[in-house]
């Protein structure tokens, strides 16, 4: 099984609680009836793993911070009441800012080849995060008002945006499996608590634990734009910029001085393009993934596949994870900048709307944690 479908499986579980730890594992490995009687808790994590982590959160308190800026940077004038710089107008901004977005959520996909296959997720992480930070730089060097003015600022968000999708792409490609990559513990050591209790640390629930932590970190990252809409309305675009690309470069600085410290795995070699010729035969097949089973290939077109059918059913997992995204484009329409723009916002700047998700998740995920 491939460690990136490990790590999706783990990310679906739901949250458990995780018992405090007092002492460091024993040597002894648990046998199999200790693993079926006693408690299964999560490890204690490396300070790799939490140095990782912290790249992500960097990166989303980044990208949010920027990103919420987009709509009014783009459809407002200098001298409107609520603060822009190009004037594009609703229409045009909206239509720019969706392009943006698409391309920030699609590219992941094919970065993900390199990133699994010559590259390695860390060397990935090198290049993309400079990629991110040249973007980030590009954009907050002509966001000033005198840019504004002479036209710069439009060339530079182009370019600037560009190149954050670009290297937003590949790190978002590398660095949630690269987390998961600084566990490496993989036998069932036992614990004992304080109280004598003996219990084993399972890597099923230390790997959830480490996503469950991870997710509600970037949260707590994307309240970054919290302070850059403030930052927008009562300072300027050029500091909420630079307060994003410090994010960028925090992330930059975390990737190479601790690569010592990071585990680098060897490439293995990307899935998706076994996964493109499973979904292709399906489709041939009638669109059910039984036409792309080894066995069926095999005995109806005499082919032999490079799969196995475990690789089938996790395909089939994943593929079923796209219902959790069908309430999408309600919470989207809900969350409309420019609308929040037409309302009577009583000082509040109208692109804080957009902080709304990440506010509920931050409080509501330490109470499914607990």
């Amino acid at each position: 099984m491939d460690t990136s479908t490990k790590e999706n499986k783990a990310e679906k579980g739901q949250a458990a609680y995780i018992a405090p730890l007092s002492t460091a594992p024993d040597s002894e490995a648990a046998t199999g009836d200790e693993i079926r009687e006693l408690e299964h808790v999560a490890a204690r994590l490396p300070a790799r793993v939490w140095l990782a982590a912290t790249i992500g959160m960097a990166e989303r308190f980044a990208y949010y911070g920027t990103q919420s800026l987009f709509q009014n940077y783009l459809q407002n004038s200098p001298g409107d009441l609520i603060p822009g710089a190009m004037g594009l107008g609703k229409s045009h901004a909206t239509t720019v800012n969706l392009a943006v977005t698409v391309a920030v959520n699609l590219l992941p996909l094919p970065a993900s080849m390199p990133v699994d296959g010559r590259l390695g997720r860390y060397k990935a992480l090198q290049i993309f995060t400079g990629i991110y930070a040249l973007g980030s730089a590009i954009l907050f060097g002509t966001s000033f008002p005198s840019e504004m003015r002479n036209g710069v600022a439009l060339i530079g968000f182009i370019l600037g945006s560009i190149l954050i999708a670009v290297g937003l792409g590949g790190v978002q490609a590398s660095v949630q499996p690269f987390i998961a990559d600084q566990y490496t513990e993989q036998t069932t050591p036992i614990r004992i608590r304080k109280n004598g209790q003996r219990v084993v640390e399972s890597r099923e629930l230390t790997i959830q634990y480490i996503y469950n932590v991870y997710y509600w970190m970037v949260n707590v990252g994307s309240l970054g734009s919290i302070a850059t809409t403030l930052m927008e309305k009562y300072i300027g675009f050029w500091s909420a910029y630079l307060l994003d690309l410090c994010a960028v470069v925090l992330a930059v600085v975390i990737v190479h001085l601790a690569g010592p410290k990071f585990v680098h795995p060897v490439p293995q070699g990307s899935v998706l393009p076994r996964a493109a010729r499973c979904l292709w035969y399906a489709a041939r097949g009638g669109f059910s993934l039984d036409a792309a089973q080894p066995e069926y290939q095999l005995e109806n077109h005499q082919r032999v596949v490079p799969w196995e059918k475990e690789f089938i059913s996790e395909l089939w997992d994943a593929l079923s994870a796209f219902k959790i995204w069908y309430s999408s484009p309600i919470l989207g329409a809900q969350v409309s900048i420019s609308q929040a723009g037409q309302m009577e916002t009583h000082g509040i700047p109208n692109d804080l709307i957009k902080s709304s998700n990440p506010i509920a998740y931050v409080i509501f995920g330490v109470l499914v944690q607990k």
